[in-house]
C-alpha cells in the first residue's frame, strides 16, 4: 500500500495515541531474554533488518481507529469502547488456552466469543484493510451523491429509504469494525472445533507477524481451517471435520513449525516477529511477498 494512499485515511498524530493492530498482549508471548523484548524483522530496504523491541513499540499506527471530525475524546470511541475491550477479553482467553494441556480447548462462553471476534479482528483492523475500506466507502458515497440529484423521480417511499440510508451510512471506514467483528464470521468460528497443538519438542520456535492468521477455503467451508501461533511453541487451530485436524496433527513438530513460519512470514506486510534473530535467512526469503492466507502445509 502506497504511503500517500494510507495517509489519506489515517492521521498519524501522536496525540491520538498508539492504536495497535498487532496487540501488545499477543506479542508478549514472544518476549525473551534479559531485556524482555522480542525480535522484530523488517525490510525497509533490500536487506532484512532486525532489532530487539518491546511489544508496545511495534505494530501500531497513531490514531488508526480515530474518527475524523469528532472532538478528541469522542474520536477515540472505536479504540476505547471496542478494540481495547476486545483485546482485554481476548488476552484472558489466550492465557486460559496456554494454561491448558494441548488438545481440545475449554473456555467460558464469553471468552470463546471474544477469542473468535479477536481472530477476525486481526484480519480487519490492519492499516491497509482500513484504507481499502475507506476507498470503497468513498466510492459508495459518490454513488449516493449522484443518486441524490435524481430524487425527484423517486416515489415517496423510495425517497424516504434513500434519505434514511444516506443519513445513517457510516462516514468512515473505522466505524464498520464493531459491526463486522460481531457478525456472521464470528459465529462460524465459534461453531468450529478448537484445539491447540504443541511444538515444544523441537528447538525451533514459531514466528508470528503482523498478519498471523493462517486460513484456507474461507471460514464457512466444510474443509476450512484457521490457525494462529499463540506462542513460540503453541498453535491454535479451528477446524470443521475431524480429518483436517488429524492431518495437521500428524505432522512432526519440525514440519509444523516450518509450515507456520513459512505462512506467517510470506503473509506479513511490514513485520515478522520471533524470540531472536536466528531465522534471518528464512524470513529474508519470504518477508515482502505479501501472499494472502493459504492452507497450513
Amino acid at each position: 500500500m502506497e504511503a500517500g494512499l494510507l495517509a489519506a485515511y489515517i492521521r498519524p498524530m501522536s496525540k491520538e495515541g498508539k492504536h495497535h493492530y498487532v496487540p501488545v498482549f499477543y506479542l508478549k508471548q514472544w518476549v525473551s531474554g534479559d531485556d524482555r523484548k522480542l525480535c522484530e524483522y523488517t525490510r525497509p530496504r533490500a536487506l532484512i533488518q532486525t532489532k530487539r523491541i518491546g511489544p508496545k513499540s511495534t505494530g501500531f499506527v497513531h490514531g488508526l481507529y480515530s474518527i475524523p471530525g469528532l472532538p478528541a475524546e469522542e474520536a477515540q470511541y472505536i479504540e476505547k469502547k471496542y478494540m481495547q475491550k476486545l483485546d482485554d477479553k481476548a488476552a484472558r482467553a489466550l492465557q486460559a488456552m496456554l494454561a491448558q494441556s494441548p488438545g481440545d480447548i475449554s473456555l467460558a462462553e464469553e471468552l470463546t466469543i471474544s477469542w473468535a471476534a479477536f481472530l477476525y479482528s486481526l484480519i480487519l483492523r490492519s492499516p491497509e484493510i482500513i484504507t481499502v475500506m475507506g476507498i470503497e466507502l468513498e466510492r459508495q458515497r459518490a454513488i449516493f451523491r449522484s443518486m441524490s440529484t435524481d430524487t425527484a423521480s423517486m416515489t415517496d417511499a423510495e425517497g424516504i429509504r434513500h434519505t434514511v440510508t444516506v443519513k445513517h451510512r457510516p462516514r468512515h471506514a473505522q466505524e464498520f469494525l464493531p459491526g463486522f467483528i460481531a457478525g456472521q464470521v464470528v459465529r462460524e468460528l465459534v461453531a468450529m472445533r478448537w484445539k491447540t497443538i504443541s511444538t515444544a519438542s523441537t528447538n525451533h520456535p514459531m514466528l508470528t507477524s503482523d498478519r498471523p492468521v493462517i486460513m484456507t477455503n474461507g471460514f464457512a467451508h466444510p474443509e476450512g481451517h484457521v490457525g494462529i501461533p499463540i506462542s513460540p511453541t503453541m498453535l491454535f487451530l479451528a477446524t470443521r471435520p475431524e480429518g483436517t485436524y488429524q492431518t495437521i496433527n500428524a505432522m512432526s513438530a519440525e514440519q509444523l513449525v516450518i509450515s507456520v513460519n513459512h505462512n506467517v512470514s510470506q503473509h506479513a506486510i511490514d513485520y515478522v516477529y520471533g524470540v531472536d534473530d536466528r531465522e534471518w535467512l528464512f524470513v529474508s526469503m519470504r518477508l515482502g511477498m505479501r501472499v494472502p492466507s493459504t492452507p497450513i502445509g
